[in-house]
């Protein structure tokens, strides 16, 4: 588990699941000997956890949290179980097997903490040795912070019903998303609030339709989408910073009647010519560089649609039909810049998608079976368009190395196999697709060659702290260049209870190694660059061996 797939963690990423969650599963796999293999049944080999759950902020005890221990993780009587904390904060867990486990708590009001640090998921996990009674497991919960305001229009009255969603950055499959994190609707009164909001930066994007009958006519006034601080350009929305605890008050919205500019066009097959029928569309609007969901439309009989009251910005249009035989027969995904005119012909060809073939040979007069390998593509594009495309299929690679993916949609796509069979790397036999991802264009997409070769090189390593904790800390080693935006060739460990650590199974090139001592983060490039200086830079070769010493740095708590 020391190298995870980009596929793999791109999986992970579209169950929803946060990637605070994945990385305490990661440390529980890494950080402690295998103590699953010494779980029996005998009452002796019983153990406890028991510790008291604080705010973070005041260190006071939380009375009435709820407790819920999982494990032993990896474990076929791996289980969930839960209580409450009594009058001091305290709780207690009796009658445990031997085993790995992770705490989690909740309290009305309070947060967990995303990183690793006092009361963050480095404190939450425990190794349980036969017959150990664990007395000291704290969990520190941060006050959740709040955003609260109202929304208007031009002349101050409020608007009922205004759809408001609250977002952040993210990096779940190596590059930047913004994802919703809450959502609400204004009351009678125009007023919104959210509550239980993680320390951190939110972006704020609002939406109202009246509940009026249109009248004809691209002169009809309309509100548009804006985002904060009250912006009809999504290209200039700013993000709202919060501390833990912080209530955001005030954070007013006002909506201006402004001509509507629609986006109208039609949908065609580009097979036949004739109009796509019932073809489903989705607009998504860029926000600070990155696509966000807007709405959904249907295509009429004709295959017209029509998209009113937007916003001035860049769209991306994704239209699919449905195919008797599969979910999606054919699809187009089309950029288009709205400004303040009426868009009235624009025209999508919905086409089947791209074959896209391959192969893998294996460098050297002999190596190994890959009847268990399987070749992966994922699009290199945010979750939200990434979702609205239609999933490729895992491809089997047969004896003679070669692979193909079928009904591929437009658009760039990592490539990568998995797993790579142990002691080999992946790379690219004559281009750079591995670095800058597979192009298909017009239903056309490329040839890839790919080479398993040997002499992956291992890194070894202590962890150093200006204290005495030097257990448990994520380290993360995270290629240069061009490589860096991808999740396939890092790898992640974790510091043992000699504070030692092991990388492995690398593929040679220039890489960073960070050690975080209070923060979990994985591929957030602003705090890999504001770190920079305090990573070990290292140069690996096919087959190095390395023994190296890292200091934990401490990426700073932006908003406590």
């Amino acid at each position: 588990m020391f190298g995870m797939s980009q596929g793999r963690l791109a999986s992970w990423a579209h169950t929803g699941r946060p990637l605070a969650s994945f990385l305490v599963f990661l440390l529980l796999a890494l950080a402690s000997p295998p103590l699953n293999s010494q779980i029996s049944d005998s009452s002796q080999d019983r153990g406890s956890i028991a510790g008291t759950v604080v705010d973070a902020i005041t260190q006071q005890p939380l009375t009435g949290t709820e407790v819920t221990l999982h494990g032993p993780m990896g474990a076929q009587q791996a289980s969930e179980q839960s209580t409450s904390t009594d009058g001091e904060g305290r709780y207690v867990f009796n009658n445990l097997l031997p085993g790995r486990y992770v705490i989690d708590a909740s309290h009305r009001g309070y947060v967990l903490r995303d990183h690793a640090g006092p009361g963050g998921f480095r404190s939450r996990w425990r190794a349980l040795l036969s017959g150990q009674q664990i007395d000291d497991l704290v969990v520190a919960l941060l006050p959740g912070a709040v955003i609260a305001g109202h929304v208007a229009n031009e002349q101050g009255q409020p608007l009922p019903g205004a759809s408001i969603h609250a977002m952040r950055v993210s990096y779940p499959r190596g590059t930047r998303e913004l994802e919703d994190v809450a959502q609400t609707s204004t009351s009678l009164a125009g007023e919104y609030r959210f509550t239980g909001l993680t320390p951190g930066n939110y972006f704020l994007r609002a939406a109202y339709t009246p509940k009026l009958e249109a009248r004809p006519g691209s002169s009809r006034l309309a509100y548009v989408p804006i985002c904060y601080p009250g912006t009809i350009d999504f290209s200039a929305c700013l993000p709202l910073a919060l501390r833990a605890g912080e209530e955001a008050a005030g954070i007013d919205l006002h909506f201006v009647l402004r001509p509507n500019v629609h986006l109208a066009g039609r949908v065609i097959d580009a097979r036949t010519s004739l109009p796509s029928a019932n073809a489903q569309l989705s607009l998504l609007i860029d926000l600070s560089g990155t696509p966000v969901f807007l709405r959904d439309a249907s295509a009429d009989a004709a295959g017209h649609f029509q998209f009113p009251d937007l916003s001035p910005g860049t769209y991306t249009l994704v239209a699919q039909q449905k195919g008797a035989s599969k979910p999606t027969s054919a699809w187009a995904v089309k950029s288009v810049t709205v400004s303040d005119r009426n868009i009235e012909d624009l025209k999508l060809e919905l086409a089947p998608g791209a074959e896209v073939k391959g192969r893998i040979r294996i460098e050297g007069n002999s190596g190994p079976a890959l009847a268990t390998t399987v070749a992966t593509l994922e699009p290199t594009t945010s979750s939200a368009l990434a979702t609205l495309l239609p999933p490729v299929q895992e491809a089997n690679i047969s004896s003679d190395g070669s692979f193909a993916f079928h009904d591929v949609a437009d658009g760039n796509y990592w490539i990568n196999a998995f797993p790579v069979p142990q002691g080999f790397y992946l790379k690219a036999a004559d281009s750079d697709v591995l670095d800058n991802g597979a192009s298909i264009s017009g239903g056309v997409g490329p040839h890839v060659e790919l080479v398993l070769s040997p002499g992956v090189a291992k890194i070894e390593g202590v962890v150093v702290t200006n204290d005495q904790s030097c257990s448990g800390i994520p380290v993360f080693l995270v290629p240069e260049g061009k490589r860096r935006a991808q999740v396939r060739d890092s790898r992640q460990s974790v510091s043992d209870h000699s504070c030692r650590f092991a990388l492995r199974s690398v593929p040679p090139g220039d890489y960073k190694i960070f050690a975080w001592k209070d923060r979990g983060a994985l591929m957030d490039p602003d705090l890999l660059r504001q770190s920079e200086d305090q990573a070990k830079s290292v140069r690996l070769k096919e087959g190095a061996d390395l023994n190296v010493q890292v200091e934990a740095v401490s990426a700073g708590e932006p908003l406590p």
